[in-house]
């Protein structure tokens, strides 16, 4: 106001009057303008719109981040899991089968020095070394025995159907006895026993049937 009365003050008598005939005219609402753009007047603003500015040497406005969907769930709310592969079912192997019982068939002739044998799964037909013909079963147990130790040399299973034990000078230490039944055949049958066959019938057997 101070500024006003002074650019008042400058008036001259005649400015004044010309002021003093406008407001009885109805310029009161002029010179009210002139007065507010002299004195500096602003209205005032709307602050309501602007960010408040933090405080100097003050603590920063929170800025809040919006949590993720999951993170803002609550927290009773169950989580969701990702489905699990299934493994394939697996059944139980089946146990392993037994293994076959073998037989095996001898034609003549056919000759087993020491140490040589024929075989199968169950039964062994072994000559052994100090000479002696044995059938062991398939744990190496003896079965039966010629009982020609020290004597034995070979083992001759001749096409006569005879099988035999012969000494170093070619003499029988041992024989089945089955001579005369050309084609007869030594067979290891599948029950574990030997024996000498002639056209389906056993003419001898060790007896080592497990």
């Amino acid at each position: 106001m101070g500024r006003v009365r002074q650019w008042i003050a400058g008036w001259s008598p005649a400015q004044r009057g010309k002021i003093v005939r406008w407001a009885s005219a109805g310029g009161v609402a002029f010179l009210a303008v002139v007065c507010v753009v002299v004195a500096g007047w602003r209205l005032p603003k709307d602050d309501s719109a602007q960010p408040a500015s933090p405080e100097v040497g003050g603590a920063r406005p929170a800025v809040t981040t919006p949590l993720s969907p999951r993170l803002n769930a609550p927290l009773n709310a169950p989580l969701s899991a990702s489905p699990a592969t299934a493994a394939p079912s697996v059944g139980p192997s089946a146990p392993p089968a037994p293994p076959a019982l073998t037989s095996l068939t001898v034609t003549g002739t056919r000759a087993l020095g020491p140490g040589e044998s024929v075989r199968t799964d169950r039964t062994k037909l072994l000559m052994q070394p100090d000479g002696n013909l044995v059938i062991l079963d398939q744990n190496g147990k003896t079965l039966w025995k010629s009982n020609t130790t020290g004597t034995g040399n070979k083992t001759v299973f001749q096409g006569d159907g005879n099988l035999v034990v012969y000494d170093s000078r070619m003499s029988t230490a041992w024989s089945t006895r089955t001579d005369g039944h050309d084609g007869a055949t030594l067979v290891l049958q599948k029950n574990g026993d030997v024996c000498v066959v002639y056209h389906g019938k056993s003419l001898w057997c060790a007896g080592t049937a497990h």
